[in-house]
């Protein structure tokens, strides 16, 4: 059963929290992060999630969405980190709003996204091409490893279509746990040496 327009604005809420309240440096390892991710009974996975929210929407977007949710009354936080990737504040709310007015799920927008903005490189054949010097194999790294943890995320939802990570396995599940711990080590130490880009100087007048 579908989740109300009122527990859906209610969950978005409790994600903006969530992000707004994590450590600026990193999402993950010990600390502010780890304690709020257990208070709030979400996996790392949904921490990143959280984190790249708050990064990308402000307080006003945020009432923004939550009218969204009122207008259309399908949209949810499962839709949101759908858009993620696309990287035109303006394309992103042509598709939730397409999502809200249209009561897509979350796979279907998905399907939008991924239409209008395809994957650059499918997985296998030819060798995936590195990095020229060290400051891009850290970007790399950092990029590979989100992607684990948002893949990660998704088979936690069991909201959402599709198979979820409860229907693994246990043995199966048990190394996916594992990896994703290693992937978390991963990515917060990649992230907190990945060199920050520096601003040009302005030349004076």
């Amino acid at each position: 059963m579908a989740n109300s327009a009122a527990e859906n604005i209610k969950k978005i809420r409790e994600m903006y929290a969530l992000g707004c309240g994590l450590p600026s440096k990193s999402a993950y390892g010990e600390g502010e992060a780890v304690r709020l991710a257990k208070k709030k009974h979400v996996g790392h996975g949904t921490v990143y999630r959280a984190k790249q929210f708050a990064r990308m929407f402000d307080n006003k977007d945020l009432g923004r969405l939550c009218k969204l949710c009122r207008d259309g009354n399908s949209l949810a936080w499962s839709h949101i980190p759908k858009v993620f990737k696309v990287e035109s504040d303006q394309e992103r709310w042509k598709l939730l709003s397409l999502a809200a007015h249209n009561n897509w799920s979350a796979r279907e927008l998905e399907r939008e996204v991924d239409k209008r903005y395809p994957k650059r490189r499918k997985y296998g054949g030819g060798k995936p091409k590195t990095a020229a010097d060290a400051a891009g194999l850290v970007r790399q790294v950092v990029r590979t490893s989100e992607s684990w943890l948002r893949f990660d995320d998704q088979l936690r939802l069991e909201d959402d279509e599709g198979a979820y990570r409860g229907e693994l396995p246990p043995a199966l599940r048990k190394a996916l746990q594992a990896a994703c711990t290693a992937m978390q080590d991963l990515h917060e130490v990649a992230e907190a040496v990945q060199p920050q880009p520096t601003r040009a100087k302005r030349k004076k007048k």
